[in-house]
């Protein structure tokens, strides 16, 4: 089960924290309330699907949901890219704060910019370093989105313009 939290990005104060950065394609093969596939294609060298189950709120009043990533063929990821309508273009950037590591997105192919600041709870540990980090937010995290769902990838795939990706 994993946990996701979802902020805009409020400044740019973050970027002296960053420790990587990956250029990420991602696209959708099912995309419903109860499932969602997508292939994420990272730095134009690997491929990984995930499939994410419903979302339910878990015992400590989270929402949460199943998540399973496998390794997918690259050469097959990029043939159903140049198949689909609509994928998503985004710059991550790892930052490490408190002892998590948070992903900063930049979106760069979508009708309106968006920038969020991601983290993934999948343990204990990380859960009570984030109810310290909570108390105390720096200034690049924003307003919480976390649910508001507009802000889902899956939902801003309709933001997504309409055109091929350059591979």
């Amino acid at each position: 089960m994993e946990i996701e939290k979802k902020w805009l990005l409020a400044d740019d104060t973050w970027k002296n924290l960053v420790t990587d950065k990956e250029e990420i394609v991602q696209f959708y093969l099912t995309n419903t309330k109860e499932k969602i596939e997508r292939i994420r294609i990272v730095n134009n060298e690997k491929a990984i699907k995930t499939i994410k189950g419903a979302s339910i709120i878990d015992s400590k009043g989270f929402l949460a949901r199943p998540e399973e990533n496998i390794d997918f063929n690259l050469e097959e990821a990029l043939e159903l890219l140049q198949k689909v309508d609509l994928y998503i273009s985004k710059d991550r950037f790892i930052v490490e704060c408190f002892g998590l590591k948070f992903e900063v997105d930049l979106f760069n192919n979508l009708t309106k910019d968006v920038k969020m600041v991601e983290l993934e709870i999948t343990t204990d540990e990380d859960y009570q370093k984030y109810l310290k980090f909570k108390e105390n937010l720096p200034s690049w995290v924003g307003q919480d989105v976390t649910e508001d769902f507009s802000y889902s990838n899956n939902n801003l795939l309709q933001l997504a313009k309409r055109n091929k990706p350059k591979i």
